[in-house]
């Protein structure tokens, strides 16, 4: 007798795979229940909202300070500033190298808003402000409860994420399309059984890999964390639309990296060559012949200034954060939870992969590891909420979060400070900028400018740019110059007694480049010297080893018997 006959029910056939439907257990006990509370009943998802605007705040407070270029910002300001669409896609100046989708919204903030240090950094500070808010929604998903609020306090605090999201740099972007990549992977990974956030990455990659380079490191780890699962769900339920929907991403990734390195990416670090991987980050790629020193890299590393959350620094000065991480990560995996272990781990285990055959930098500063800013608050998070879940007693488990909630936000109270006494990175790009606000205007003021360098048809190429200060010096140039007046090619035409013309010579003495003081001997012959000026900045100072001194000489020239002589030279390119 069957089951039909003997009036028992039939079980039910499904077409949706037998993926996870809830949290299990351990997940619950980790304080994922919807409507959770800490700290005398307030809802967790009150404090994460709380500690997102924080974050959002000290961000927008930052932009507001109007802080100077620094170097590293003036050497990508210096490309967006002279360059078209098309010449961004080329080698940058100054070993550059950046992406194209970044340039290309840099430059059309430009077109929109015109050159000031506001508008250079508005599109970073934007994807600074999004990655919070984005966060927050990550990590409710991804680990919720305590441990999310632990996470998103972390983020909204830390160092890091808050400075590099007001600089003229990618990497504010880079924090961005990691987020953005996250988000889906991470819904499908707690839901698997849809196919909704599979597509959502396929048509996001191709968008993130284009504003952020090391974003590939996210993509392809998280094709490495979600596959295994992947095939878990369909070896119970195969699902058609899911493979499908996972094909069309494991194709479109390495295309738009490859498409992208062909158009772009390629030519700038085929420029760069050796001058990064053997100079400036010459320590931050590992010691592979050697390994004694390789153990002790790798030990370095990863308590520097990579992995500081919220802060941190070089030599152990990460010991905490990185602590917090190997438990956060110890504690994952003894729930359960390693599909999750493997999408927040798999981008970092890529940068180093990368890092060993030279490809990209690993550790040592944030700012090139802003791409796994959020895998890392996130163990930190899971990391403090683990400890913290050790004390059997409720009520010092709530003394211990409101302490640690507390030191997060004296963290944030001293970067406002810091902010709001101090808005500048050095003393020097202060009064550099202060000087440049008010020359350019007042030598350009009832005459005609033009820069030396290009007056000769010489140019700024193959300089390093650790002599003197030259990529503030060309960066403050275009932006403090009256809009129209270009000093590569003054209007000669309009040169009078009335209108003088007005040449630059930056940091460079005539007594001592027989080319300069030829060049000027022969402007002698055709223009009357009427006067010279002489303006220091930052006179004397040396900062390891970098000379900070700035010197502007004037040399104001007027026509000879009235009349005008014809073009000086053949205008070059002032890059």
């Amino acid at each position: 007798m069957d089951a039909r006959t003997r009036g028992e029910e039939m079980p039910r056939q499904t077409d949706r795979p037998e993926g996870p439907r809830r949290p299990s257990r351990a997940y619950l006990r980790g304080g994922c229940r919807r409507g959770a509370t800490v700290g005398g009943g307030v809802p967790i998802d009150r404090w994460i909202m709380i500690a997102a605007t924080v974050g959002v705040f000290l961000r927008l407070v930052r932009y507001l300070t109007d802080r100077p270029l620094w170097g590293d910002e003036a050497m990508v300001a210096v490309n967006v500033l002279g360059r078209g669409y098309a010449e961004l896609l080329g080698p940058l100046a100054f070993y550059q190298v950046a992406p194209a989708g970044f340039l290309w919204i840099e430059r059309g903030m430009l077109d929109l808003f015109g050159a000031s240090e506001w508008t250079l950094r508005l599109a970073p500070v934007a994807a600074g402000i999004a990655a919070v808010p984005l966060f927050a929604w990550v990590a409710r998903r991804a680990v919720g409860g305590p441990g999310a609020l632990l996470a998103v306090s972390v983020f909204a605090v830390s160092y890091a994420p808050i400075r590099h999201s007001t600089e003229v740099k990618p990497y504010a972007f880079d924090l961005l399309a990691a987020l953005m990549l996250l988000g889906p992977a991470v819904c499908w990974l707690r839901r698997p059984g849809r196919s909704g956030p599979l597509w959502a990455l396929s048509a996001i990659a191709p968008v993130a890999l284009a504003c952020s380079l090391p974003s590939a490191f996210v993509a392809g780890g998280i094709g490495l964390a979600l596959t295994p699962v992947l095939w878990g769900v369909g070896r119970k339920a195969p699902e058609r639309k899911l493979w499908k929907a996972w094909v069309v991403y494991l194709g479109v990734v390495p295309l738009a990296f490859l498409g992208l390195f062909l158009v772009s990416t390629g030519s700038q670090s085929e420029a760069v060559g050796e001058v990064y991987r053997r100079g400036y980050w010459s320590g931050q790629f590992p010691p592979l012949g050697d390994p004694i020193r390789l153990v002790g890299w790798l030990v370095s590393t990863h308590l520097g200034a990579g992995f500081g959350y919220p802060i941190g620094g070089e030599r152990g000065a990460s010991l905490v954060s990185s602590a917090l991480i190997v438990v956060g990560i110890v504690a994952l995996s003894r729930k359960g939870d390693r599909p999750l272990l493997a999408l927040l781990l798999a981008p970092i285990g890529l940068t180093l992969l990368a890092s060993a055959i030279g490809r990209y930098p690993y550790g040592g500063t944030a700012r090139t590891m802003q791409h796994v800013a959020p895998s890392a608050c996130l163990l930190v998070g899971v990391g403090a909420q683990t400890l913290i879940g050790r004390r059997s007693d409720p009520a010092r488990r709530d003394r211990a979060m409101a302490l640690v909630l507390a030191i997060l936000g004296l963290i944030g109270a001293g970067m406002l400070v810091i902010d709001l006494a101090r808005p500048f990175r050095t003393v020097e790009d202060q009064r550099t900028r202060d000087f440049a606000r008010w020359f350019w205007p007042e030598v350009s003021r009832g005459a005609e400018v033009g820069c030396v360098h290009a007056l000769r048809g010489t140019t700024f190429e193959g300089t390093y740019w650790r002599r003197g200060r030259l990529e503030l010096y060309l960066a403050n140039r275009q932006i403090n110059l009256p809009h129209g007046v270009d000093p590569a090619r003054p209007r000669v035409d309009r040169v009078s007694r009335d209108r003088p013309l007005r040449c630059v010579i930056y940091n460079q003495d005539p007594d001592r480049d027989p080319g300069l003081a030829a060049w000027l001997d022969e402007m002698g012959t055709r223009y009357r010297l009427r006067r010279t000026r002489s303006y220091e900045v930052n006179g004397g100072i040396v900062d390891r080893g970098i000379p900070r001194e700035e010197r502007f000489l004037v040399y104001e020239y007027v026509p000879k018997g009235g009349v005008t002589p014809g073009p000086i030279a053949d205008a070059g390119d002032a890059r």
